[in-house]
């Protein structure tokens, strides 16, 4: 509770802004009809958490004649509510990962994919290795992405590199409602796991793919990949194309 203002040069100055967490039950309805929500398509703790917001707009920025009820004549201060989502237990924070396989003089380069159960389409789909911070566990993003890499891709090693220019960004948002955020990485050149951790009860689905990278480019524009896990593998594609890492696109690609 209490008054802030956004930075300046902002399209808005937030007056007021009020949060709480919406009622217990409300909480426990969503966690049990439909069980841990996996930002990106990878494994998260449960409890997602629905959140009041209401936002009071400063009386300039509320006499857009082309706003639907706003006050024109008057300019009086707008205030508008907001259901926002997200996982306080994981600190709003998760991580997705390129494992990334170099050409060999007997195969072009490969990525490794996740294909899982997405319960919010009703449908399998594609995710590379994603998974939520956890402070008794983790000490960084950088540890989501190893021990999500070996959990769900039984792979581990390789060098492991931030895509993120800016490693003080609190990283993407995942979609406008949502207060959560994701890094992506790269590892390059990972191996198979010797002993691979256990996975979650609701990760029974998860099926292992390797391919080609134009047959990874075809699943990331096909509409059935998760949106972080796109912005990670393109975002990977750009660097190692950067950095030498890649063959002419449709020689490499596999």
């Amino acid at each position: 509770l209490g008054a802030r203002e956004v930075a300046a040069g902002q399209t808005h100055r937030v007056l007021l802004g009020r949060e709480s967490i919406a009622a217990a039950a409300v909480a426990s309805v969503l966690a049990r009809a439909h069980g841990p929500h996996r930002p990106g398509g990878g494994g998260l703790q449960p409890d997602l958490t629905v959140f009041d917001r209401e936002v009071e707009f400063a009386k300039e920025d509320a006499g857009d004649p082309n706003t639907s009820g706003g006050n024109v004549d008057g300019g009086e201060p707008i205030r508008i509510k907001y259901d926002i989502v997200g996982h306080p237990k994981s600190s709003f924070q998760f991580a997705v990962v390129f494992p990334f396989h170099p050409s060999t003089p007997d195969r072009p380069a490969e990525v490794t994919l996740i294909r899982e159960y997405i319960q919010g389409a009703n449908a399998m789909g594609y995710s590379l290795p994603t998974g939520s911070f956890d402070a008794q566990k983790h000490g960084s993003l950088l540890d989501v992405a190893k021990d999500e890499m070996a959990e769900e891709a039984r792979l581990e090693g390789g060098a492991m590199l931030p895509l993120m220019k800016d490693e003080a960004h609190a990283g993407f948002i995942e979609s406008k409602w949502c207060a959560n955020r994701f890094k992506p990485f790269l590892c390059v050149d990972p191996s198979e796991s010797t002993s691979p951790p256990a996975r979650d009860v609701e990760e029974f689905s998860i099926q292992i793919e390797r391919m080609g990278l134009d047959e990874l480019r075809r699943v990331m524009y096909g509409g059935n990949m998760m949106v972080p896990s796109i912005i990670g593998a393109q975002m990977a594609l750009d660097y190692l194309e950067g950095a030498g890492m890649l063959a002419a696109r449709g020689v490499e690609g596999g």
